[in-house]
């Protein structure tokens, strides 16, 4: 067992499966490393459905920072998309496999740096308090509540004043069982397991991790072509020195 960046223990047979996972056909994920669409694009020539994922809640001042962070950054599949508004960018993964693909692909891109969650464990770390935003798609909903709770905390930690951190999660509805634990038998990098976590329970890790400000709002993306479409945003801001 190791300690990841998040201060959760990590077996090296969890990584194995995120592996295993990650090379299992999963679109966009691992099978498109060696293609073109990766390279960093110029300006904000933004493809219409990264926009609408990332820029939905966002503004374009907040992604004009100069360090913009992913958790589940994959092989770096959107880093193009945040090289074109910031000035940096820090992809995060549990994938070994899928962050030595994205090393590979912009190894000659100086603003990108890719990082595994639990053998760059100090190298993240110690990025606390520089970050601008903190991001991750198709990600925290992914999440069961104590490992989603981690990351939020270590979020708090990794950004600078007046850093914001976006969240990506399932409404709760009454036909989605809201359980703030794991299902039975559930293990990391076994499945894509989706989490509907209380909003009560995400706003208590909000607070708790130092953000003061928080907004929600709901999206529904009728072009997607995959589930889920319907979106629960959360945006959540580090208040400025002083307050």
């Amino acid at each position: 067992m190791s300690a990841d960046c998040f201060g959760l223990e990590v077996s090296d047979d969890e990584v194995r499966r995120w592996n295993t996972l990650a090379a299992s056909g999963e679109p966009n994920f691992v099978t498109p490393w060696n293609r073109d669409h990766l390279r960093p694009i110029a300006g904000n020539a933004l493809p219409a459905i990264q926009k609408a994922f990332l820029l939905a809640p966002l503004s374009e001042e907040d992604l004009s920072v100069p360090l913009l962070m992913e958790f589940g950054c994959g092989v770096g599949f959107h880093a193009p998309m945040a090289l074109s508004q910031a000035s940096a960018y820090v992809g995060i993964d549990i994938s070994s496999l899928a962050v030595a693909m994205a090393r590979y692909h912009f190894g000659n891109v100086e603003q990108a740096r890719f990082l595994h969650s639990v053998f760059d464990r100090d190298g993240i770390l110690d990025l606390r308090g520089t970050v601008g935003g903190i991001y991750g798609i198709n990600f925290f909903y992914h999440q069961p509540a104590d490992r989603l709770r981690a990351m939020i905390a270590t979020a708090g930690e990794l950004l600078g004043e007046c850093g914001w951190l976006l969240l990506d999660l399932l409404p709760e509805y009454e036909d989605i069982e809201r359980s703030m634990d794991a299902p039975e038998g559930w293990q990391g990098g076994a499945g894509w397991t989706g989490f509907c976590v209380p909003y009560e329970q995400i706003a208590e890790a909000i607070a708790g991790a130092g953000f003061s400000d928080a907004t929600c709002n709901e999206h529904f993306f009728a072009d997607l072509a995959w589930e889920p479409r319907r979106r629960h945003y959360v945006l959540c801001r580090k208040p400025p020195a002083g307050r």
